[in-house]
C-alpha cells in the first residue's frame, strides 16, 4: 500500500490498529482492505436501516433539507443553464437525485451506489438512472458537467482512482 498523499509506502499503526499513520507525510486513513463484495455487504439495506441510520427512508424530508441548501450553494456559484449532465457517487436511495431532476428537469442525472437495495429504491419510486455496477468499471464516453459525491469519499478505499477517473 502507497501513501494516497505523497506515495511513500512506511505507515505506522494508530488507534488500535483500526487506522495508519504515513511515516513521511502524516496522512492518516483507515487500515482496512474491502473486497467489492465487502463493501456490497456493508452497505446493504442494514446499513440504512439500522446500522449507521435508523430509518434512512424516514429521514428522507431531513436529507432532502440539507441537499436542497447545496443545491441552492451551487446554484449561486453556477448558472444554472450550464448543469446539464450530472453524475452522483453515492447516490443511496436517489433523495438528491430526485430534488436534482424535479429543480432541472432538462439535465440528465446517473447515479452509482454500492447499495443494491438502495438503487433498486431510487429506479422504483424516482424513475432515476442508477446503478449498482461499480463506478470505477464502469465505461462509458459521457462526459458530466457536474459530479456530487455527497458524504462519500471518506468511506471510499481509494478515493483517488475515483477522482483520477473523474478528472
Amino acid at each position: 500500500m502507497s501513501c494516497l498523499v505523497c506515495g511513500q509506502n512506511e505507515f505506522a499503526v494508530c488507534c488500535s490498529g483500526i487506522l495508519t499513520r504515513c511515516t513521511y507525510c502524516g496522512f492518516v486513513t483507515a487500515n482496512v482492505q474491502l473486497t467489492e463484495q465487502a463493501i456490497r455487504e456493508i452497505y446493504s439495506k442494514n446499513y440504512f436501516a439500522g446500522e449507521e441510520y435508523e430509518d434512512y427512508v424516514r429521514d428522507k424530508t431531513m436529507l432532502q433539507k440539507n441537499f436542497s441548501a447545496r443545491l441552492r450553494k451551487i446554484l449561486s456559484l453556477v448558472p444554472q443553464n450550464k448543469i446539464t449532465d450530472v453524475l452522483e457517487i453515492g447516490c443511496a436511495y436517489g433523495f438528491f437525485g430526485e430534488l436534482f431532476k424535479k429543480q432541472i428537469s432538462y439535465a440528465s442525472y446517473t447515479g452509482f451506489d454500492a447499495s443494491a437495495e438502495a438503487v433498486t429504491y431510487a429506479k422504483a419510486n424516482f424513475g432515476l438512472d442508477v446503478s449498482a455496477e461499480n463506478y470505477l468499471n464502469w465505461q462509458s464516453k459521457k462526459k458530466f458537467t457536474d459530479i456530487f459525491m455527497w458524504d462519500v469519499i471518506e468511506h471510499l478505499e481509494r478515493p483517488d482512482l475515483f477522482i483520477a477517473k473523474i478528472n
